[in-house]
């Protein structure tokens, strides 16, 4: 699946939201998503969980911490559907053993350096889709990859890069990746952000406070 590592060359075309992205306001908009949402708490906490899962002496499985943020974030989804019980479990899990070697792939990737393999990233998503929805099935395959995978909403998705969520939404999501993947170039590329910074989970913050709390930035 993996080609040889190095900055994507850019295209020639770039999309409308691209345009409008640079560092300096994803760090500008990155605090002011931090005071103005405060689920965030859950996503910095399932992040650490899941890093706790991948190491040998991990106390909770890959499942069990995946399944700390879906229950918040994806409170709507199980809401609407008797709450998130112990069948939601089994089939999260089940998920994550047949899919493990593509993922384990993908969590060490980055969205603009590695390719995006649009069957492949379509055979997951849709199946990890059948399970959580469209949008559960962005924050699962974010978590477990969070440089790679890209977050959407329904506003998201319409709003900022005029997709749909109607399932199947694979070919959405593809979509909205190579979007991702061209913001990213339009800051510079991965080199343009210091350690640590997450360009992919910045640009959602930008569009999540654009788009989702309508906020003016």
């Amino acid at each position: 699946m993996r080609q040889t590592r190095g900055e994507r060359p850019h295209r020639s075309r770039v999309d409308d939201s691209a345009s409008t992205v640079s560092v300096a306001l994803l760090r500008q908009v990155h605090r002011r998503f931090a005071e103005e949402e405060p689920r965030n708490l859950f996503y910095r906490a399932a992040t650490f969980l899941i890093e706790c899962a991948h190491q040998p002496s991990a106390k909770l499985s890959l499942a069990e911490s995946l399944a700390v943020l879906l229950q918040t974030w994806n409170a709507q989804y199980y809401r609407f559907r008797g709450g998130f019980r112990e069948r939601n479990f089994t089939g999260l899990e089940a998920l994550l053993e047949r899919h493990a070697d593509t993922l384990a792939v993908w969590r060490g990737g980055r969205l603009g350096v590695d390719p995006i393999d649009p069957a492949r990233v379509s055979t997951v998503f849709t199946d990890f889709e059948g399970e959580l929805g469209p949008v559960g099935a962005a924050k699962a395959l974010h978590l477990l990859a969070p440089s790679y995978f890209p977050l959407w909403d329904r506003a998201i998705a319409a709003q900022a890069y005029h997709l749909t969520l109607t399932s199947p939404a694979a070919g959405s999501y593809v979509k909205l990746m190579a979007r991702v993947s061209d913001e990213i170039g339009a800051c510079g590329g991965w080199s343009a952000f210091a350690p640590g910074e997450n360009a992919v989970k910045l640009i959602d913050e930008l569009h999540y406070c654009r788009s989702t709390l309508r906020l003016p930035v």
